[in-house]
């Protein structure tokens, strides 16, 4: 996670890739590529410049959208990271940065539903059901006060208490954010 893992700030050797962007993803599909270049690689270098911009205007690009299945997609990237780590560092390399991204996408998630006024029970209802991402959302260490709050209560499984929470949360960043 001290790299980013998206493809267009990287300079690649042509025989060092195997696999192509995967069809059909549209989240996630830079930073698999990345990781299956990564696995052709005895090391890397890193810049500490910043030699690249970018231009987020082109309304028609997929980072605009947002698939209604993001988290679902988040979660199969995140899968594919921890085999990746596995497989490069082993059964006891720390993966909590890896369950914190898990429990930053689900509550990013969450958030976004609740601050474009969406329901958001069915999706809740959907993933606060699912044990593998309890599991990791569970072995996360959040540092901040209001990620350690929704761990807990989602990882509790208490479904209106997370729904509260986000509409809560929500209102507060409506509101500028100004209550005291």
């Amino acid at each position: 996670r001290r790299i980013n893992l998206g493809p267009c700030n990287k300079l690649y050797k042509k025989n060092k890739i195997t696999a192509l962007f995967r069809e059909g993803l549209s989240l996630g599909e830079d930073t698999l590529f990345v990781l299956e270049y990564l696995k052709n690689v005895e090391r890397i270098s890193v810049l500490s410049e910043c030699l690249y911009n970018v231009v987020l205007d082109n309304e028609n690009s997929l980072n605009k959208k947002k698939p209604d299945n993001v988290l679902d997609l988040l979660i199969e990237q995140r899968k594919e990271e921890e085999a990746f780590l596995l497989d490069c560092y082993g059964k006891n390399c720390d993966l909590t940065p890896l369950y914190n991204c898990y429990l930053l996408n689900t509550h990013a998630y969450f958030l976004n539903m609740a601050q474009n006024k969406q329901h958001i029970q069915d999706a809740l209802s959907k993933h606060i059901k699912n044990e593998f991402l309890q599991e990791k959302i569970k072995r996360a260490a959040p540092r901040r006060l209001d990620l350690k709050l929704f761990q807990t209560i989602f990882s509790k499984k208490y479904a209106h208490a997370v729904n509260a929470y986000f509409h809560v949360k929500a209102l507060y960043y409506s509101l500028g954010g100004i209550l005291k």
